[in-house]
């Protein structure tokens, strides 16, 4: 067995490492302090060709492989958080299940979106199924033949207000009100009882767009909106389960590897008793051990990546490999900010900040609410 990365993978990574460094380091801070996100980002990365990494070249993506996405989102989170939090869910839960679930079956709007969204041209975003089953219904509509009215509001969303498009669940209303199963729809910003809301401020992952979906008879056709067929949104949820778990773990081994790279930094240049710290035997294990703990959680991002690349199963893999991440994240970004004494909780230093945005990824906010990384769920089996 060869551990190592392809050089084609390798030459991206370095690629968009310089690319991080250069166009969203610099004003990471900035754009916290600030909050809201940045569409400019986003046109960048778009123009950088970031923007469907695992989608196949003739539907207009890079052509690469689920490994090759889970190194772009490292190599950002680590310079910029918010922005590989933005991707992921433009990727994972936007370009992943219209690929999968539309565009075989000719539709050439879907074809279109698909398209759009993997130029950058649009920004795609994702809700949450509804866990109350009156909280978002679809009436079939009488005006529209083979049509639904929606209503209602779902809580979770990400890229949120600031997405072209949105792929959200509703249960159909049945004759007599009975339960109906959850169906998928695609809503694109515009559309007439349709809007969304910004959420409230978050300690991290400030620009990241989170917030609610608002529905008052908003009109949609079976055939250019519904995503898969009726009743299957519980399938098109689940698409995006291991896509998205691999996402967020990418995300968290980025964020704690920006600050095992700010602590060693810092512990090269500061000097108590006249002595670098980074040669002080109680940092220097510090170092090692938060160094030991970002190796072992990307290796298993790596291998859950490298599971979905080859068509190998990796539900478990992946949620494992998000399960760690997150951990791993917290606890590399806490000791950074202890390795820094006081000025770790300074807002001048991006160690605290690091912290604030490792642990929103530690939530369910990396999966737009649905909580993905749940052991316990790949062991009982999903419900509806």
């Amino acid at each position: 067995m060869r551990f190592q990365l392809s050089e084609e993978t390798e030459m991206l990574r370095v690629a968009v490492r310089a690319f991080a460094e250069k166009e969203l380091a610099p004003f990471v801070r900035e754009r916290d302090e600030r909050g809201g996100v940045d569409r400019s980002v986003w046109g960048k990365m778009a123009v950088m060709g970031l923007t469907a990494i695992p989608l196949e070249e003739h539907y207009g993506g890079a052509g690469g492989t689920v490994l090759d996405y889970a190194v772009v989102l490292e190599e950002l989170a680590a310079a910029c958080p918010s922005s590989a939090a933005m991707l992921a869910a433009h990727t994972g839960y936007a370009v992943w299940p219209i690929r999968h679930y539309a565009c075989h079956n000719g539709n050439g709007k879907f074809n279109s979106r698909l398209a759009a969204l993997a130029e950058g041209r649009l920004l795609g975003g994702f809700a949450a199924p509804p866990m109350d089953e009156g909280s978002l219904i679809a009436v079939p509509d009488g005006l529209l033949q083979g049509g639904y009215r929606l209503n209602g509001a779902v809580p979770v969303a990400v890229n949120a207000e600031t997405a072209d498009l949105v792929i959200m669940f509703a249960r159909i209303h049945r004759q007599g009100g009975q339960r109906g199963r959850l169906t998928a729809f695609v809503i694109e910003k515009g559309m007439p009882g349709f809007h969304a809301v910004p959420g409230a401020a978050k300690i991290g992952l400030k620009g990241f767009s989170t917030g609610s979906l608002h529905f008052d008879n908003c009109r949609v056709a079976w055939d250019t909106d519904q995503l898969g067929r009726k009743g299957q949104g519980r399938a098109v949820a689940a698409s995006v389960a291991e896509i998205g778990n691999i996402g967020a773990a990418a995300q968290a081994v980025g964020v704690a590897q920006g600050a095992l790279s700010a602590a060693v930094d810092y512990a090269k240049t500061r000097k108590q008793f006249g002595k670098l710290i980074s040669r002080q035997q109680g940092i220097a294990f510090k170092l090692a051990d938060m160094l030991t703990q970002v190796e072992a959680a990307r290796l298993l991002v790596y291998q859950a990546a490298w599971r979905m690349s080859e068509g190998i199963a990796c539900t478990r893999e992946a949620a494992i490999a998000r399960n760690i991440s997150a951990q791993t994240a917290i606890a590399v970004t806490l000791e950074a900010v202890q390795l820094y004494g006081g000025y770790g909780y300074m807002k001048e230093y991006s160690v605290e900040r690091m912290l604030r945005d490792a642990k929103c990824l530690e939530s369910d906010f990396a999966t737009g609410g649905m909580e993905l990384a749940s052991i316990s769920s790949i062991l009982t089996g999903p419900t509806d």
